[in-house]
């Protein structure tokens, strides 16, 4: 279950209306800098398929999150994708 998914089915009725009220895609992206940015940091986090829910244009935004994180103390990124774009922005960044 993806978080879309799970802001959906929620009995919460606040993380019900979230997705509505900022958009899947925020809360999407949103939650990933939160992974990112929680205290204390993690050694290691996984994300499967970041891109999904995610608006395109922020890609570029997400895939310097990740490359920065180990550099920045925050832990190593461990990720799968099946986007062609993502792939390309987060190689651009490691081969710069």
């Amino acid at each position: 279950m993806n978080l879309t998914e799970a802001l959906a089915k929620s009995s919460n009725q606040y993380f019900a209306s979230l997705g509505e009220q900022l958009g899947y895609e925020k809360v999407s992206y949103y939650a990933h800098l939160f992974a990112l940015y929680q205290t204390p940091p993690k050694q290691v986090l996984m994300f499967e398929e970041p891109e999904n829910g995610i608006y395109p244009g922020a890609l570029r935004n997400l895939a310097e999150e990740f490359n920065d994180a180990p550099a920045n103390h925050r832990g190593q990124v461990l990720l799968t994708t099946q986007s062609p774009e993502l792939l390309h922005q987060v190689l651009e960044l490691v081969e710069s």
